[in-house]
């Protein structure tokens, strides 16, 4: 009887840590398939041979939680509107300044690109006074888009995970929440997937100018 206890003692421990085991195996391997960094098929030349070179390091060096850095329907512009009153709302402009945090915040989950730059954030300014002007925004709403904004325009962008997570509370959404800030160059493969290797310069914006705002 207790010779069979015995064996049925090493027996479950064995079980268990084979169990155990697979477990972890599983799990790491899962995150290293989430974590894994596309290339556009349309990269080509430089931009191509810089890509592979980027996530060659970041596979080597991942960062340990994962972020979607292939093409998802890129724009280089804003594309408001400002002569439609119809057009004129908070919910385009939160649109608009959501899909520009994505290239420099890290998330597993993202839909739409536009670049961070100088002129695009000087629309999403002009927007933000136009729609209190002809108030299309209430005073909290212009109050803390704006705060956001101006971070932009000094280019801190170091809260703007949690400016992007703060848009989508607004929009209702369940998923694509932040992870954190983007690493330099999971921020350069996705303006390579996204936009082209003649943007990486905006991974270094400088701070606008007043006359610029």
């Amino acid at each position: 009887m207790i010779k069979k206890k015995r064996w049925f003692i090493l027996l479950f421990t064995i079980v268990t840590v084979t169990i155990l085991i697979s477990s972890v195996v599983y799990f790491f391997n899962g995150f290293s398939s989430s974590s894994s960094y596309s290339i556009d098929e349309e990269l080509e030349g430089d931009e191509l041979d810089r890509a592979k070179e980027l996530k060659r390091f970041l596979e080597a060096n991942p960062p340990g939680r994962p972020n979607a850095v292939h093409k998802i329907n890129p724009k280089l512009e804003t594309g408001l509107v400002f002569d439609d009153l119809e057009k004129l709302n908070k919910s385009n402009l939160v649109r608009v300044m959501h899909e520009m945090t994505h290239q420099k915040i890290s998330a597993d989950k993202k839909y739409g690109a536009i670049l961070m730059s100088h002129e695009n954030i000087r629309e999403v300014r002009a927007y933000l006074e136009l729609a209190r002007k002809k108030n299309k925004l209430n005073l909290n709403d212009y109050t803390k888009l704006g705060k956001i904004i101006e971070q932009w325009e000094q280019a801190d962008f170091s809260n703007i995970d949690k400016d992007q997570d703060y848009m989508l509370d607004g929009m209702g959404a369940k998923i694509g929440y932040s992870n954190g800030l983007a690493t330099p160059e999971e921020e350069e493969l996705f303006i390579l997937n996204n936009f082209g290797e003649k943007y990486v310069y905006t991974i270094n914006l400088k701070p606008m100018e007043k006359a610029e705002n």
